[in-house]
Parts: structure tokens; C-alpha cells; sequence
């Protein structure tokens, strides 16, 4: 597996030089397949219908029961609307969440199906972990999820995601453009990449949390994400953010009361896992002075 591709130091940071480690990303995309397309030719419905036909055949569900989407924002509004008419009972969680990494269990998600009209379950932070919850779907005729191939193609300038459901949603949003459906099926069709950033990128988050195991500052929680969320323990998180930002390595910092004491960082190479450990050693330093 060759180094990953994408520039991780982004002069359009706030911070020239910064040493990004906020985003949901995916430090092998795109996979060279994806690079080497060109604008498709012909009727877009056809590679509607074979990106539909090709991600079911995968699974081992009917075509009919994928619906690919431009991009799930227009999606989850119209749902959140749905959401105040009486009786909707729509429940909407993410697995891996977007926050903290953390996968819904099997138990959760059955008591979850089992009282709601509707579970949206979305798998966009996931890809780095060999459980999903396709088998939710396969039991409950309720349960939809929501998949991406964004973190794959988006570098490349492409958008694609894809709900899986047994019945057609109310409200869906356009769906992707020609591009990017061409650059969907080369993403399918290169699977020994895709398999192997996959594992590479699973070892770093190891490498990311084991790292942070080690130090008595912050303590890591687990993740099946392409990142390590973590809780200040010693010191406060603003010092912290200060501190590193001096040092021009900008992380996330969730919003909220319930993630005050969080902070989430991207696992993207070895190289980045070392200067962040070294940072918040030096740090911790600074809290014994």
C-alpha cells in the first residue's frame, strides 16, 4: 500500500501549514481508478441502474431496495420535517457516530426497531470496521441505512450515497450525476485498493489510540471510525486547543455540553499520529510546571 494521497498540511486552513486532523477523512482517496476516469458518454440512467444493480449483488439484497442519492443533506431534511407530523416516530442515530466513533450494538438496534416506526441507522463514518448492521435491515421491515461513497470519491470531486430500504422513501433528493455515478463503479470495481486503505487506514487508528492509552491527559474512547475521540482528563480542552494550534495541528472540537471535555482527532498516517502524541506530551508538561 503506497503512502496515502491526499496533502494533509492545507494552506486554506485558518492556519498556513496547518496539520489537519478535524475532518472525517480518508487519507488514501481517491483510489487510482477513480482518478483515471473521464466524463461518461450516453444516458445517465444506465449507470443509475448498474451502480443500484452492482451494490445490491454485494450485499445479497434486490435493486430495488438501493436508492442512490447526490448527497443525504436534502434526505435527512425532509425527514427531520417528517419528524414533527403525529405519529411519524422517526428515530435517526449514526453508526460509527459522527462524534465519537462508537458502534450501535445489536441489542441497542433491535430495542431501537422495535420502538419506532422508522430507524434511519447512518453508516457514513463507518467503511473501518467488518460489522455493519445489514442484518437489521434483513430483519425489520423498518429499518433504512445510509451509506456513502463520498470519502472515497469526493477528493476527486464527486458526490454519491445510497439509502438502503425495503420501501420507497417519501423524500429522497436528486440523485448523482453522471461523474459521479462513473466514478462510484470504478470505486466498486477497484476493491483490492478499497480492502487494502481500508485495513491500512484501521491500523492507524490503532496505532492513533494506543498511542493515547499511553498518556494520563486524555483518555481515548473506542472507535470503529477513520478517527480517535478522546476526553481531556487533566487540563482543560481551550488550554489544550490553544496550545496546539500555536503548534499549527488543529483538531475537532465537538460543540455541545455533552462533549465539553471532547476532542476527535483523524487517524491518517503514522507520521501525524507522532507529532500529535508529540504535542500532547509536551503539553502535559506544561500542567506539572
Amino acid at each position: 500500500m503506497p503512502a496515502p494521497v491526499n496533502a494533509f498540511r492545507n494552506h486554506t486552513s485558518h492556519q498556513a501549514d496547518a496539520l489537519r486532523l478535524d475532518r472525517l477523512v480518508n487519507p488514501f482517496a481517491p483510489p487510482p481508478a477513480v482518478r483515471s476516469v473521464t466524463p461518461p458518454q450516453g444516458d445517465p440512467s444506465i449507470l443509475l441502474e448498474k451502480v443500484k444493480t452492482t451494490i445490491a449483488a454485494r450485499l445479497g439484497i434486490a435493486a430495488l431496495a438501493v436508492f442512490p442519492v447526490q448527497a443525504v443533506d436534502g434526505f435527512l431534511g425532509a425527514t427531520d420535517a417528517d419528524r414533527t407530523r403525529p405519529g411519524s416516530e422517526t428515530v435517526y442515530v449514526s453508526s460509527p457516530d459522527m462524534t465519537t466513533g462508537r458502534l450501535l450494538t445489536v441489542t441497542q438496534g433491535v430495542r431501537l426497531a422495535r420502538s419506532c416506526r422508522q430507524l434511519i441507522i447512518d453508516e457514513r463514518a463507518g467503511g473501518f470496521v467488518h460489522r455493519d448492521h445489514l442484518p437489521l435491515f434483513r430483519e425489520f421491515e423498518n429499518v433504512m441505512l445510509l451509506r456513502s461513497f463520498d470519502t472515497w470519491i469526493e477528493p476527486a470531486g464527486g458526490r454519491s450515497s445510497y439509502l438502503i430500504a425495503k420501501r420507497p422513501p417519501a423524500a429522497l433528493g436528486d440523485v448523482p450525476d453522471a461523474l459521479s455515478l462513473v466514478m462510484t463503479l470504478a470505486t466498486l470495481a477497484d476493491d483490492v485498493w478499497v480492502e487494502a486503505a481500508i485495513r491500512q487506514t484501521a491500523r492507524e487508528r490503532v496505532r492513533l489510540m494506543r498511542a493515547m492509552r499511553k498518556l494520563n491527559m486524555v483518555r481515548p474512547l473506542p472507535s470503529a471510525a477513520g478517527f480517535v475521540a478522546a476526553r481531556v482528563e487533566r487540563g482543560d480542552r481551550e488550554s489544550l486547543r490553544a496550545f496546539l494550534e500555536e503548534r499549527r495541528i488543529v483538531l475537532h472540537y465537538p460543540a455541545g455540553d455533552d462533549h465539553a471535555d471532547l476532542i476527535r482527532i483523524s487517524a491518517v498516517s503514522a507520521a501525524a499520529t507522532a507529532t500529535v502524541e508529540a504535542a500532547l506530551v509536551e503539553w502535559a508538561l506544561t500542567l506539572d510546571s
